[in-house]
């Protein structure tokens, strides 16, 4: 649209050249008898300087038609050969102006195009720039402004060029950019750049930076001011943050309740943490280096540390130092624990490292303390493991001495009293062959007790070695041995097959299950049957065994007593044994690592549990 308005804006100017110049003609006949051609001349002159060459072409071809024309309506001439002569000079002398003349019009053209290009671009890159701009008067109203300063402020152009920058600008921040435009006016600067705040039409404050420099006319006059105004809310805002970062972190490390310090490679010491002069009594003023710490800390030991601390500004990653033992202000000492890392670098290029330090004095202490009485728990152990031996082995002679020098006389006892009976039954009344019968029987008594006992010693000091045990086969075995079945006339007894592997000890787990059921035979009510059932009960970490009875059971305030040597609930008439057999069933029980116990059976009588370890093979399988 603009090319066809710039084409027809040059041809429009040269037909309006050439019409002008035939009206002149027209209206003042004298000069075509002066000059025919001179108008003519003068309009494509006209054309050519503003249209250019094709401009001066085109007035040139309409001026030779209308000449050509207003000639056929004038009054004849003397001499029709000089009409298509002039009109051919005239086409000549034309088209020469217009190639020669051109290029002056040509370049008045192009400049003219390109100041309009030039002009768009600026307005363009004004209008939608990344930052504000603008062009402030020197009272500071607003000459123009772009649509990001609008953004930035929130005012449209409108508003902005009613009021002055002094208008939105914070009232803190006003004078310093007051006295930098003096100095603008004044040839003192160039230009100046500060950070300053506008008012928001909104009310809150906005930070910008603004760079302003100042445009003068040709002769040097202040014509108006030049601004740039950048959005630096987002920087601010995260400056502000960083600050107090910055101050959350020192509070954090001064009030750190451990040491903690900072310090340069040449020694200058930056910061440091309470817990440092807390526990070593220097204030930062009397260590403000790291040779003076290691002079009142480390004494003699300082040029070894200095050559420690040295190194650490060539490590690459925190070190752990380990333990240093530090001299206090008041005298005592200390052991601290060390880590170092690397820090970086200040702004003048010195290394930085920072050393935290845990104070481990106490726990030394309690270390020493510790030791001392390990070294007395030791020693101990070792009286007491000795005492044991000893009593072990007196133990060990003594039930040697039980098992054959009591039971010599208990065998000659039994043997005695038997031969009065089979050889002088006749010579002896019923009384006297009642006391041998007493006799024999308190002797096997006797026997049994002393068997029982000892067996009841050995289950304590034995050693256990567990392995996988059928219970099925187990069981099996002492019902046999016992002389008992399903269909026995003696007692019956049930076992629900199949009953698991489990981890025990084969001659432990014998004895335990003899007892258990040779007791659920023994202690029934005269006349009545025993009936025995056993099962097992698969748990997540065992397996428990139940052995039910139909006896005479056991009172739930007994069930603990009746597990202790020597307990008995009834008398050797009613029912025979020597009170340690459940004393043993428990102890072999927890020798292979279960437990056991006894419930009321809901029918009658009682129901005995006994927990064996899950054997390894059945978790495996």
């Amino acid at each position: 649209m603009n090319k066809l308005q710039s084409v027809l804006s040059r041809y429009g100017v040269a037909t309006a050249a050439v019409a002008i110049a035939l009206l002149i003609e027209i209206a003042q006949p004298w000069t075509q008898a002066q000059s025919p051609f001179l108008l003519f001349l003068v309009a494509v002159l006209v054309s050519v300087w503003y249209g250019g060459r094709n401009a001066g072409l085109w007035a040139t071809g309409l001026a030779a038609v209308l000449k050509t024309v207003l000639l056929s309506l004038a009054e004849p001439v003397d001499n029709w050969l000089s009409v298509p002569v002039g009109l051919g000079l005239f086409l000549i002398i034309g088209g020469l102006v217009s190639v020669i003349a051109s290029p002056q019009g040509r370049g008045l053209s192009s400049v003219e195009a390109d100041l309009k290009e030039s002009d768009e671009r600026f307005r363009v890159t004004f209008e939608q720039a990344a930052v504000g701009l603008a062009h402030v008067g020197l009272d500071g109203s607003w000459l123009r402004v772009n649509r990001r300063l609008c953004d930035i402020v929130g005012y449209s152009a409108a508003e902005l060029q009613q009021r002055t920058f002094q208008d939105i600008t914070f009232a803190d921040d006003l004078a310093t950019d007051l006295t930098y435009l003096q100095q603008l006016l004044d040839g003192q600067r160039s230009t100046y750049a500060m950070e300053k705040r506008y008012v928001h039409e909104a009310g809150h404050l906005v930070w910008i930076n603004l760079t302003v420099s100042l445009v003068r006319d040709r002769r040097g006059q202040p014509k108006y001011f030049i601004s740039v105004i950048e959005d630096i809310r987002d920087r601010k805002q995260a400056q502000a943050e960083l600050i107090e970062s910055e101050a959350r972190f020192r509070r954090a490390f001064v009030g750190a309740p451990f040491p903690i310090i900072i310090y340069a490679e040449d020694g200058e010491v930056l910061q440091i943490s309470h817990g440092w002069t807390d526990l070593s009594g220097y204030a930062l003023a009397e260590i403000p280096t790291i040779d003076d710490w290691t002079e009142k800390a480390y004494g003699s030991r300082k040029g070894l540390v200095r050559e420690h601390i040295r190194q650490l500004f060539e490590a690459d990653q925190a070190v752990d130092e380990g333990e240093f033992v530090i001299q206090t202000r008041d005298g005592s000492t200390r052991t601290w624990q060390f880590s170092s890392a690397p820090l970086g670098q200040l702004g003048d290029g010195r290394k930085l490292v920072i050393s935290m330090a845990s104070d481990v004095t106490a726990l030394k202490r309690a270390g020493l303390k510790m030791q001392r009485f390990n070294e007395v728990l030791e020693q101990r152990v070792t009286e007491r493991t000795a005492l044991f031996k000893t009593a072990n082995q007196e133990l060990q002679a003594f039930s040697y001495s039980v098992s054959h020098d009591l039971r010599a006389p208990l065998r000659a006892m039994q043997g005695f009293s038997q031969a009065l009976l089979e050889d002088y039954a006749a010579q002896l009344d019923d009384l006297g062959q009642d006391y041998a019968k007493r006799i024999f029987k308190a002797a096997a008594q006797m026997d049994q007790l002393i068997s029982d006992l000892l067996a009841y010693g050995r289950l304590g000091r034995a050693q256990v070695k567990l392995q996988p045990l059928n219970l099925e086969a187990l069981v099996q075995e002492v019902i046999q041995s016992l002389g008992l079945s399903a269909h026995s006339s003696q007692a019956q007894v049930e076992m629900q097959s199949p009953l698991p592997t489990v981890q025990g000890n084969y001659r432990i787990a014998y004895q335990v299950m003899t007892n258990l059921i040779d007791n659920g035979v023994k202690f029934v009510s005269p006349g009545v049957q025993p009936k025995l059932q056993i099962w097992a009960e698969e748990k997540p970490d065992c397996v428990r065994l139940w052995i039910a009875d139909n006896g005479i059971g056991i009172l739930p305030e007994h069930r603990q007593r009746i597990f202790d040597v020597f307990e008995r609930l009834h008398g050797v008439e009613a029912y025979p044994g020597t009170g340690i057999g459940l004393a043993i069933v428990r102890r072999g029980v927890r020798r292979m690592g279960g437990n056991v116990g006894v419930e009321l059976n809901p029918e009658q009588g009682s129901r005995f549990w006994v927990e064996f370890p899950r054997s390894t093979i059945a978790k495996i399988e």
